[in-house]
C-alpha cells in the first residue's frame, strides 16, 4: 500500500522555497544561533511555525535582507 497523503510539514519542507533553520542560516550566511536571535529580537524577521518546527520562506528572507 502506498502512502498518498503528506503532512503539512512534509509538503512545506519538500518545497524548495521553504528552508529549515540550518538552510536559512546558510542562505543568510550566519550561524543558526544568529537566526534564533533574529527571530527573538526582530519583530519584522520572517518565519513560520509548522507544528513545532521553524521554517523560512526564501523570498521573504530575501525581501527582509533587502529592506535592512
Amino acid at each position: 500500500q502506498t502512502r498518498t497523503s503528506n503532512t503539512k510539514e512534509e509538503v512545506i519542507m519538500n518545497d524548495r522555497d521553504f528552508l529549515n533553520i540550518k538552510e536559512a542560516a546558510e542562505y543568510l550566511r550566519v550561524s543558526t544561533k544568529k537566526v534564533y536571535d533574529l527571530k527573538a529580537t526582530r519583530k519584522d524577521f520572517p518565519f513560520h511555525k509548522i507544528d513545532e518546527k521553524l521554517v523560512f520562506n526564501r523570498d521573504e528572507l530575501r525581501a527582509w535582507v533587502l529592506s535592512q
